[in-house]
């Protein structure tokens, strides 16, 4: 198939009068016009006022979707950075599918930084617009770096909740790309909102200072994929990883690392709250090198339920000397949890010592926590008592080991049989 290529330094595309928002977004534009092909920003740094837009073309907006690519020569030499002050703009929006961005960087340009940094989807349908235009698919980020923005480096946008027909996000890819914020606004820096699906990040890192590094509302099939987070300063106490209603999601051979310099008050690393079924996190590292009560994984809340996790071999870490807690929480609504393999380590190991895993029950409400063929876990009720009227037959099933209780002084031995 012919790829026609706009050369975003080409004179052409510097004319303001044909052209008032700049080269780079003349070259989109007329590469839109031209229903698709390759739009190549050579290695420069390069200013802008408004936010690059991605659209399908005023004059041909029903004509079919070829793909449309915005090329650099590298994250270290193509750079897009906005112009210092106001008025304030998100760096770019993408608003049609088959669009590919690769090898070049963004940059808010701190301390007055833009808003968010890429955008992708559509809050809803325009004026005269059919069911399904606005949907964005097939959109891929490839080594891509955002950087010193104020808002989200990354927002995945769905359809606000009134919409009637939903314009929906679903099948992007997001492969070795890094997001950071400027540390301004705790809004956090990656957020996928309702009504996206099957989001594939790969090798993808968060370098952040504010907020939560990822956070997955009302989505589904979002899979990530040696994803890792950096949290050069962690102020605030919300997790690291966040997700409320986001099913069959999985967090594979990942790491979230919180380093010496870290400040702010402890807190989870991934909290999986109301509604979230159906995810796996397998091989994945946490680790702890700061703080007071250092958790890792939080399953439920108190009204909500959360069925069907499966944690598969984590590697939780916490540095010698620090006072260690649970590990693994679950709280009274979740059911259904697994719990398979895994390793604890470090701590200085209060009074009680800590568990790796606490489960919270009450008569209304099973725990069903299953832990597969693993002695080293030790587990406590939601006061340190024993299992009568928190934790009963059938909350903490262990296959293939035994399971350990604190009541108050010293850890009984249970068996409890699958």
């Amino acid at each position: 198939m012919e790829c026609s290529i706009f050369d975003a330094s080409e004179r052409t595309f510097k004319d303001t009068t044909k052209y008032p928002n700049g080269a780079i977004q003349g070259a989109i534009d007329a590469a839109s016009a031209a229903g698709g092909g390759t739009v190549y920003i050579p290695a420069d740094t390069h200013d802008f006022s408004t936010t690059l837009v991605i659209d399908h073309a005023p004059d041909n907006k029903y004509a079919p979707v070829k793909p449309l690519v915005i090329q650099g020569a590298g994250t270290n030499a193509t750079v897009l950075r906005r112009r210092p002050g106001p008025p304030y703009f998100d760096l770019l929006h993408i608003r049609r599918s088959f669009v590919t961005v690769r090898d070049l960087a963004f940059k808010g340009n701190a301390p007055i930084a833009a808003m968010d940094g890429i955008r992708i989807g559509n809050d809803a349908l325009e004026p005269g617009e059919p069911v399904g235009f606005r949907d964005v698919r097939n959109v891929i980020l490839r080594n891509v770096i955002v950087q010193d923005v104020y808002g989200y480096a990354l927002r995945i946008v769905g359809a606000r909740p009134s919409t009637v027909v939903p314009p929906v996000v679903k099948d992007c890819a997001f492969v070795d790309c890094n997001f950071a914020q400027n540390g301004f606004n705790a809004s956090g820096v990656i957020r996928v909102d309702p009504a996206c699906f099957n989001l594939d990040f790969q090798r993808c890192v968060v370098d952040f200072y504010y907020g939560k590094a990822l956070e997955l509302i009302g989505c589904e099939g979002v899979t990530l994929d040696g994803f890792g987070i950096d949290s050069a300063q962690n102020n605030g106490t919300p997790p690291y990883i966040y997700a409320n209603e986001a099913i069959n999601c999985r967090l594979l051979n990942g790491w979230i690392e919180e380093p010496t310099d870290a400040t702010g008050t402890p807190r989870w690393f991934v909290q999986l709250d109301g509604l979230c079924h159906g995810w796996i996190i397998d091989s994945t590292v946490f680790n702890r090198q700061v703080g007071t009560v250092p958790k890792a994984i939080l399953i439920g809340n108190a009204s909500q339920a959360c069925r069907g996790v499966i944690i598969v071999n984590p590697l939780i870490r916490t540095s010698a000397g620090l006072p260690t807690s649970h590990h693994i929480e679950v709280v009274n609504s979740a059911s259904d949890v697994q719990v398979i393999g895994g390793i604890a380590t470090g701590g200085a190991g209060p009074n009680p010592p800590f568990t790796e895993i606490q489960v919270y029950s009450d008569p209304g409400a099973p725990a069903r926590t299953m832990i597969h063929n693993d002695q080293r876990f030790r587990v406590g009720s939601v006061d340190g008592a024993l299992p009568t009227g928190y934790l009963r037959s059938g909350d903490v099933i262990v296959d293939g080991g035994a399971l350990k209780m604190w009541n108050g002084s010293a850890w009984k031995r249970v068996l409890t049989e699958a």
